[in-house]
């Protein structure tokens, strides 16, 4: 007869509630979702696998805020109320998600690289998802008051807290400090901003920016673990954005513990539209040529990234002292050959960039006796292996060309064609971290 399931070692009991709860698995979010539910359900079945399970179904919470203080005050009641039954629940909760109303906007971009490597070391529960980062960033209204207090004091009862995510894009003065003084508690900001480094575009316009001290503590905070920021050079209004610019010098080490970044910003996919009846009425014919070949050659110039190359940026960007331990460099595209940006037409030109434009993940390791390296590793370097194939059929059918030769043209421009495999003989240009070329 088999054994019952409360008969087997308390050991084998708690290894499947490890299994239930294995958040740092690598399985897809409905997976572990469905897991999850799973140890709610087991925990339903007796009072002995109640408190079997209550270490694991209590170490992470979630907590949806709106601007209004009474929900915030209910829901940290509510909380309260749960975890203070059958002798305290507090020690239990490892990580505290923080959360306003989700963005009803996806990005695209975002969506194709949700599955970048890079945070393993990082709970799933406190990775950004889709959506995290919409186009308005979530802003609390006020930032001060008793709500505020009485989430910093219920912070300040969970001893084993190590991960807490925040969802607004402003953070209170008391809910920081209630971090700083948990210790050891890692923040991720999923809509960080600076208010502060926003400002008017005027003639009379200071030469050095003053951050908010608050936004400064944040900016450089001890807890700081992963922002995800959305970067852009002007405000709908015609402001400045100073933002990129002091996420840049967190990565360098202003914010000591950062490890994660993701960055988003605005892709500009195709050209101006141009009106169609003004071409085909032969109005702007002489515009519709394709770009120069003096301009093509500065392009396979300018997108040529080399594994050198990618650790020299990564070397930049992370001087000595520097927390940044990963870093993933994603060319982008931002139009075709011809001006009026016809996807179909520049397929070709696209993939011929792809030769030079490589994508590259830059990665601080530790080798087998401790002695700190960098590993560089292209990312998708099946659409390279692609890009070269299409150089190479290029090269061999130079009789069959309708105006394709410009391509090997503005290469022999950059690169001398000295071998008969002579595609593969291409360099990037030196990195110049003052902007003066050498």
């Amino acid at each position: 007869m088999p054994a019952k399931l409360e008969t087997l070692p308390w050991l084998v009991l708690s290894r499947i509630c490890e299994y239930l709860d294995d958040d740092d698995s690598d399985d897809d979010d409905h997976v572990t979702d469905e897991r999850r539910s799973d140890l709610q359900a087991l925990s339903l079945t007796s009072r002995q696998f109640s408190a079997i399970t209550a270490s694991k179904r209590f170490c992470q919470l979630r907590m949806t805020v709106t601007n209004a203080d009474d929900d915030l005050m209910h829901s940290l009641e509510r909380c309260a109320d749960m975890l203070d039954r059958d002798g305290g629940r507090h020690r239990y909760v490892q990580r505290l998600k923080i959360a306003g109303p989700e963005a009803a906007e996806v990005r695209d971009e975002w969506q194709r690289r949700r599955s970048a490597p890079g945070h393993s070391d990082m709970p799933r529960f406190c990775r950004p998802r889709p959506g995290s980062a919409g186009r308005s960033p979530s802003k609390l209204k006020s930032t001060t008051g008793e709500p505020w207090l009485a989430l910093a004091h219920f912070i300040g009862r969970l001893p084993a807290l190590k991960d807490l995510v925040w969802g607004f894009r402003n953070m209170p003065q008391p809910v920081l400090a209630a971090i700083h003084a948990v210790g050891n508690c890692r923040l991720h900001m999923h809509r960080f901003w600076l208010d502060s480094l926003v400002v008017s575009r005027t003639s009379d316009h200071p030469q050095v920016i003053d951050i908010d001290p608050h936004e400064y503590i944040l900016a450089t905070s001890p807890a700081l673990y992963s922002i995800v920021a959305e970067v852009r050079y002007y405000e709908d209004t015609g402001e400045l954005n100073y933002g990129e610019e002091a996420i840049m010098g967190m990565v360098a080490g202003a914010a000591p513990n950062l490890q994660h970044v993701w960055r988003l910003s605005l892709t500009l996919w195709f050209t101006i539209d141009i009106n169609e009846e003004a071409f085909e009425d032969g109005e702007f014919a002489g515009y519709a040529e394709d770009i120069p070949r003096e301009d093509l050659s500065r392009s396979f110039a300018n997108a040529a990234i080399e594994a050198g190359l990618a650790r020299g940026v990564f070397d930049l960007l992370s001087p000595p002292g520097s927390s940044l331990q990963y870093l993933q460099l994603v060319t982008q595209h931002m139009t075709g050959r011809h001006p009026r940006g016809w996807y179909d037409n520049d397929h070709r030109f696209h993939l011929l960039l792809r030769w030079f434009a490589r994508s590259w993940i830059c990665e601080r390791r530790k080798s087998g006796d401790g002695t700190p390296t960098v590993e560089i590793r292209e990312h998708e370097s099946h659409n390279t292996v692609k890009a070269g194939k299409e150089w190479q059929s290029l090269a061999e059918a130079s009789k069959y060309f309708h105006g394709e030769e410009v391509f090997i043209q503005a290469f022999g421009d950059v690169w001398p064609q000295s071998t008969p495999r002579w595609w593969e003989n291409w360099t990037s240009l030196p990195l110049c971290p003052d902007g003066v070329p050498a």
